[in-house]
């Protein structure tokens, strides 16, 4: 089975928190007339919140402003026990009365009160590091880019010059959002899984762990660093509808080719960080040198920029091609990338050949995968454009051919999110707020 994810769709599943207009009426005017709630005095602390407040945050993400009654039938709790964690995520400042909603009689006496997540905290910075671009957002619960910046990534390898470049970026952009510290629940940064700083990746991983203490330490905060994949994978996890179930892989061809595993809901890195590393599983008769020290590693063949190169030479040669082999975000060479797929989708010979080798490639790693996790869902991502999905039947036949007869991937492709890999790592943080919420069955009878 194969499908595309509609990409229109993606903004509004992104931060349904955001929009106005949800399930029951017209609401009213805002709460209190714009007072704000009284807030606590440190910051809200999601290790000491129960399931039933975690999974009330999960709804009023996932599904947007709610009343309480539809917050019971949503969560699957009681409403005592939805009442009682509405007021004490109140009393936190992390949900607040944004209007009042009308049943369809249109009594006024019946107007129930519309919960929403603040936006103004808890907050979390997130920190995408690519080899040439390092991005940072400030985000919510809601998911909403309240600010963000972009600057160029250092070529420092030393924990010292690392840790200043971070420092200040932080420091600098926090003042520049002139947002509210106290309300920042942490900072999350996805950095390359092979080669930064360091092409070892367990030296890389050593670095990256005194970082976190010392950037801890620095601006009193939680901080987690992992790879720019695992970030991504988080994001889809908590901010997509892409697969309902707990247990996928995700896979993400840019720069290098990375994965993110989902196992039971939680994201598996490994003992050492390194799951899900298909990108440096060797190919046999490839000896092309890869950024891990290794030669024939899948990634050196299924990549952005062995795309684009391939479609430079082998699709449209005698094509003006402005622009370098610079970052995928870059529009010039996004559109060549969205090209190249284009054009392979509506029969082009060449381009087909390009696709169907780079599928091939990633189809026979990803069997690997499939037949040691026992997990079948797969979602691929990159800046392919609306045509990326004509990488899909490669892919799938290649899968085919590795793993046992009665095995079926459900293979989806989705456009990367623009915020996707900034919003992730932030997620990094706020994940801990958001918990799944089993499949429940509507209650009859609750108050209002």
């Amino acid at each position: 089975m194969s499908k595309q994810t509609n990409p229109e769709d993606r903004n509004s599943r992104r931060s349904p928190a955001g929009r106005s207009g949800h399930d029951a009426g017209v609401a009213g005017d805002t709460s209190h007339n714009g007072a704000p709630e009284c807030r606590a005095g440190s910051r809200p602390d999601p290790s000491r919140y129960t399931q039933s407040k975690k999974r009330v945050i999960s709804v009023l993400r996932g599904r947007g402003p709610q009343t309480k009654m539809n917050l019971a039938r949503l969560c699957g709790l009681g409403w005592a026990t939805v009442v009682k964690a509405v007021q004490q995520l109140s009393a936190d400042g992390v949900v607040h009365v944004l209007g009042t909603v009308l049943d369809e009689s249109g009594d006024l006496r019946s107007a129930s009160e519309l919960y929403g997540l603040r936006t103004d905290g808890p907050l979390a910075l997130g920190i995408d590091v690519e080899y040439r671009t390092t991005r940072i957002v400030l985000t919510n619960l809601a998911g909403e880019v309240l600010d963000q910046k972009s600057t160029l990534t250092p070529r420092e390898t030393e924990r010292e010059g690392l840790f200043e470049f971070f420092r200040a970026l932080i420091e600098g952009f926090l003042q520049q959002s002139s947002s509210d510290r106290t309300q920042l629940a942490g900072i999350g940064i996805g950095i390359p899984g092979i080669g930064f700083p360091l092409p070892s990746r367990r030296a890389s991983a050593r670095i990256a762990r005194e970082l976190q203490a010392d950037l801890e330490r620095v601006f009193e905060t939680s901080v987690r660093i992992g790879t720019n994949t695992h970030s991504y994978a988080v994001f889809e996890k908590w901010s997509s509808v892409t697969f309902q179930s707990g247990n996928f892989i995700f896979v993400s061809i840019r720069t290098g080719l990375g994965t993110g595993i989902f196992l039971d809901g939680e994201l598996y890195t490994g003992m050492n960080g390194l799951a899900g590393e298909i990108g440096h599983m060797r190919l046999a008769g490839n000896d092309v040198p890869c950024r891990c020290g290794g030669h024939g590693c899948v990634e050196t063949v299924v990549n952005q920029h062995s795309l684009l190169h391939q479609y430079r030479t082998h699709v449209a040669p005698n094509e003006d091609h402005v622009g370098s082999g610079g970052p995928a975000t870059d529009p010039t060479v996004a559109a060549q990338l969205a090209e190249l797929f284009t054009r392979a989708k509506r029969g082009n010979p060449a381009a087909g050949r390009v696709v169907a080798d780079a599928g091939a490639h990633l189809g026979r790693a990803l069997a690997n995968s499939i037949i040691v996790l026992d997990l079948t869902n797969v979602l691929i991502s990159g800046h392919f454009g609306p045509d990326g999905d004509a990488l899909i039947p490669p892919v799938r036949d290649s899968i085919r051919r590795y793993v046992l007869p009665d095995v079926e991937a459900d293979l989806r492709y989705m456009p990367f999110d623009p915020d996707g890999h900034t919003l992730g790592a932030a997620l990094q943080v706020l994940k801990d707020f958001f918990v799944d919420i089993p499949t429940v069955h509507p209650q009859v009878g609750a108050p209002q």
